[in-house]
């Protein structure tokens, strides 16, 4: 369904791909936020990895104007690109070090 090959946008630290995806398309925020239908704000704290309170109205519209599924933009079970699980046990093995 995606125009885009999705294993080479990497996540960001935070659990989406938004900021990468938007670069990689030569977007600004504001263009994204008006062609998903969406607020600036709302973009700006998505890319800073604030989801929690993102309603999946949200993700879907951002989904529809990126022309993918909503899982391939917030892989909520990943950090980066490593499963979420694997990437808290490697931080608190770096902050015991």
């Amino acid at each position: 369904m995606a125009k885009i090959k999705w294993d080479s946008v990497p996540a960001c630290i935070g659990w989406n791909k938004i900021k990468s995806l938007r670069k990689k398309l030569g977007l600004s925020q504001p263009q994204l936020a008006v062609g998903a239908g969406i607020s600036v704000t709302s973009v700006y704290f998505l890319e800073l990895g604030y989801e929690e309170r993102t309603t999946d109205k949200t993700k879907e519209k951002l989904a529809k104007f990126l022309e993918c599924d909503v899982d391939d933009i917030f892989p909520c079970e990943m950090i980066g690109n490593e499963p979420r699980e694997q990437f808290l046990e490697r931080m608190k093995k770096m902050a015991k070090e």
